[in-house]
């Protein structure tokens, strides 16, 4: 079996330091080349891997669409696709990484293959390897592949290290492709035009019309001031006409530009507005082509001041296929339209169309370019505000300076970070002024989880949530944010889960632009990176605070040797005791140091750990008395060579020698125990000689001088004979506690319910003396000593029996439940019950808790009873509650196939 290696040891601040980096980079980087080479080379050089590759989904409509296919390699094997593309109609770690938006790590082949199976078959050696999806607005856009030469531990800093630059990588990407397309739209549009416009100056009739609208209109960009020039430039090759320019504003078609031969009355009404349904303006909308109506009928197109025109042409203007505007031509003559006109009209609308199609891809493309600009914007600020985490180790410090940021490239308003703390949103942090006192107080005093959508719902869907216009009086009383005309609100995620909510109101009234959604969405995914880097190197200083507290404080001493036994590091307060001063001992060898110590001159560990074991021993330093436990770690470079070897060792001087003390008094304990016992035995055993001697003697005084003796002696003679009796039950007693240990049997397999069944018959007479009623319930078996389980169950059913309550018949019940590698049992009754205090008391030896007079016994059953638990193994406690009753529980070993 192919054990993972211990990754290398690369420090955070290293892999902090090649973050910062590659960042920087990113952020910088104009091209997908220029992207995956950054993060590819960052990648191979921090954790040294043997190559790295980036897959990019194949788009929708292009062939292989939906596939990976690899754009940017690094490292060995310039055919890196068979390393890690799946046999096809499998799976693979590229697609499933991608697929799941989930990182996948594979720490040897052997894990590989168990994923996949089907790779086992192929001829190409696998490896360890990282697959890690590379995410872009939701979506998986492609995939990140680390391989490994050897087997290889993929440590948490490695695995947020590779998380963070996968999520960065993706936002790069996204933003040279976004400027890569933007590109070849405006590329595009441009040949598009410019072929467009060669084909019109071939229009002989409407050159010069075209000619002169396209000269008159200039660098202009106002469609109003556009359509005026087009009116103008139309006027001037057809005087005879009037014009108008009219626009959709909700159910009616408005005039905004007019010939200035328009009558007032004609004005009036064309600004006021024409139905959808009037007949040619509806024939010119439905049909998206121009209507050249010879006869005009004002009526019917809901123009009566418009009867002294005879014909009218409406065209409609598209901004692709979407119909955006029209424009109507009228003449007062009640003819055909000449070709001639035809042309002009036509020529002059289609570059009015043209242009407005123009300016209208030139604003999309501005805001495109202001959005790219504002998310580039928003990176470069958080890169700077990241850039030190020494000095943004406080995550609220992140925080704030995020809020800062947002509040610099948006409007006016105010930025807060809000978390729930006892069933309410706190802002934990806030930036700039609220705009109200009463809004203030709100947010102080928290408010309602569950009763406040704005924050709710994004953290509920773990989406941004943004409100063009907000409900004023949904979240707060209305009159506390009248304010407030627009909000953004949306989750900050770290490490997989929702941190808090970033929640940034604006005063002005305003919708949320594409170029507002992509600084905030930025800034918020690169402030949950940058809390989860905060929160890594604040448990890594952690980590170092405690090491060197250890190492300053602690016996113990940390060591760091090269690949030919040399030290390059010895620090901890162990090196006084060995006669060594701090860095005494670098650049000395280990054999050469200590080469008078009989267990170290030879070195065999420190050689073990330079061939690849991790070595442990524990060694006695004989000049001066100290005794250390020691590791030894290899440190192994990326083709499995060892570099380094990390040691600790510990002071055991005293552990040992307590432990050898520890041995000593056991055994002394041990024979001590065992001559007690011995001597209970025999004690036991010898004194019940003497003792029917005299119950003899008094016996044979009592009938053979019976009614001679005076009422005096007699008493005498009845009391030596109770008190021998007593005696010698004593004696059986103690007897019987000594052989708990020393009559014992081997363990074996038993059948409880059959023991409980023998001892249910021994006690008949007394159970139905008592008219008690006992339930058993099935028991498994167990190992064990059969006569001392029959003899404990024999004790506990015969005490649930003796201390019955007068007022009621006992009920006992015998039940088991599985313990772990025990069985529990129970024996439970509705006696008189025990009080707390006198729980232990009952467990030991002779100790009674009633008279002779009220129940019978000497007070060693239990005592027996615990002795017995305890020799298998187990124990035996109780739950009781006075007047009501008493459970006694009992655990012994179960079956090796109970267990199982």
């Amino acid at each position: 079996m192919v054990h993972p290696a211990p990754a290398a040891s690369t420090p955070f601040s290293s892999l902090a330091a090649d973050l910062q980096a590659v960042s920087e980079q990113l952020a910088g980087a104009s091209s997908a080349e220029a992207v995956c080479g950054s993060i590819l080379a960052s990648v191979v050089g921090a954790l040294g891997a043997v190559s790295a590759t980036i897959a990019l989904l194949v788009a929708d409509g292009q062939p292989q669409a939906g596939e990976l296919k690899v754009i940017a390699h690094r490292g060995e094997g310039a055919d890196a696709q068979p390393r890690w593309h799946g046999v096809p109609g499998h799976p693979s770690p590229a697609g499933d990484a991608v697929r799941r938006r989930e990182a996948l790590y594979f720490s040897t082949p052997a894990e590989l293959t168990h994923a996949y199976p089907h790779l086992a078959a192929r001829p190409i050696p696998l490896s360890a390897c990282a697959a890690l999806p590379l995410v872009l607005d939701g979506q998986g856009i492609g995939t990140l592949l680390v391989e490994f030469r050897e087997a290889h531990v993929f440590r948490s800093e490695q695995q947020s290290f590779l998380r963070i630059l996968a999520a960065q990588g993706a936002t790069a990407l996204g933003r040279v492709q976004l400027l890569s397309e933007l590109e070849a739209r405006v590329a595009a549009r441009t040949a598009e035009l410019e072929a467009q416009n060669r084909a019109l100056q071939e229009e002989g009739a409407a050159l010069d019309a075209f000619v002169a609208y396209k000269e008159s209109i200039g660098a202009e960009r106002d469609v109003v001031a556009l359509a005026q020039q087009a009116i103008h430039v139309l006027r001037t090759s057809l005087s005879h006409v009037s014009a108008a320019y009219y626009e959709l504003d909700g159910p009616l078609w408005k005039a905004r530009a007019w010939s200035s031969d328009v009558s007032d009355e004609v004005m009036q009404q064309i600004r006021a507005g024409v139905p959808l349904d009037a007949a040619n303006f509806a024939e010119a909308a439905r049909t998206r082509a121009a209507v050249f109506a010879d006869g005009w009928d004002a009526g019917a197109n809901s123009l009566p001041s418009t009867e002294s025109y005879g014909a009218v042409a409406l065209v409609p203007l598209m901004i692709g296929e979407t119909l955006h505007s029209l424009f109507a031509v009228g003449t007062a003559e009640a003819r055909a339209w000449s070709e001639r006109e035809r042309a002009i009209v036509r020529a002059v609308t289609r570059g009015l169309g043209l242009t407005l199609e123009r300016t209208e891809h030139l604003r999309q493309l501005a805001q495109e370019r202001t959005t790219l600009a504002a998310r580039t914007a928003a990176l470069e600020a958080f890169a700077e505000l990241t850039r030190d985490l020494s000095l943004s180790a406080d995550p609220y410090g992140l925080i704030e300076r995020a809020e800062a940021t947002v509040l610099s490239l948006l409007p006016p308003g105010y930025a807060a970070f809000w978390e729930i703390q006892d069933g309410r949103w706190h802002a934990t942090r806030l930036t700039g002024d609220v705009g109200s006192a009463e809004l203030q107080a709100v947010i102080d005093a928290g408010l309602p989880a569950g009763q406040t959508p704005t924050l709710d719902i994004p953290q509920r869907t773990r989406a941004p949530f943004y409100q063009d216009v907000y409900p004023q009086g949904a979240d707060t009383p209305a009159r506390a944010v009248s304010h407030v005309n627009a909000v953004a609100t949306l989750p900050v995620l770290v490490n997989g889960e929702v941190r808090g909510v970033f929640n940034v109101p604006l005063f002005d009234v305003r919708a949320w632009s594409e170029s507002d959604r992509a600084v905030l969405e930025t800034v918020v995914r690169s402030l949950g990176l940058a809390l989860e880097r905060s929160e890594v190197q604040r448990a890594l200083d952690q980590t170092q605070h405690y090491l060197r507290v250890a190492a300053e404080n602690a016996p113990i001493l940390l060591f760091v040797t090269d690949a030919q036994g040399v030290f390059t590091l010895s620090e901890g307060r162990l090196l006084t005791q060995l006669g060594l001063r701090p860095g005494q001992a670098v650049g000395h060898s280990a054999t050469a140091l200590f080469a008078r110590e009989p267990d170290l001159r030879e070195g065999r560990r420190l050689a073990q750990a330079l061939a690849g074991e991790v070595a442990h021993d524990l060694t006695h330093f004989a000049s001066t008395g100290v005794s250390l436990e020691s590791w030894f770690i290899p440190v192994k470079d990326s083709r499995g060579a060892v570099t380094e070897v990390v040691g600790v060792s510990l002071d055991v001087t005293e552990r040992l020698e307590a432990q050898r003390r520890i041995e000593r008094a056991n055994e002394a304990l041990q024979r001590s125990n065992a001559e007690l016992e011995q001597f209970a035995y025999v004690a036991s055993h010898d004194l019940q000689e003497p003792l029917r001697t005299i119950t003899s003697f008094s016996q044979l005084l009592t009938s053979k001088y019976s009614g001679q003796l005076d009422p005096r002696a007699e008493t005498y003679v009845r009391l030596i004979n109770e008190g021998t009796g007593r005696m010698a039950q004593l004696l059986q007693d103690l007897l019987a506690f000594a052989r708990v240990t020393s009559g014992a049997e081997t363990l074996v397999p038993v059948d409880t319910g059959t023991v409980l069944a023998q001892v249910v018959g021994d006690l008949h007479a007394q159970i139905e003396r008592t008219g008690a009623q006992v339930r058993v319930d099935r028991l498994p078996a167990v190992l064990g000593d059969v006569s001392q389980l029959r003899q404990v169950f024999q004790n506990l059913i015969g005490n649930a029996l003796k201390f019955s309550d007068p007022a009621r018949p006992p009920l006992i019940r015998v039940s088991a439940a599985h313990d772990g590698a025990f069985i529990r049992f129970s024996v439970s009754d509705n006696g008189i019950g025990i009080a707390p205090e006198f729980y232990e008391r009952i467990f030991t030896i002779f100790q009674r808790l009633h008279g002779r007079e009220q129940y019978e016994g000497n007070g060693i059953g239990l005592s027996i009873t615990r002795k017995i638990a305890q020799r298998h193994g187990g124990e035996v406690w109780l739950e009781s509650t006075p007047g009501e009753g008493t459970t006694f529980f009992l655990t012994l070993p179960a079956m090796a196939a109970e267990t199982g």
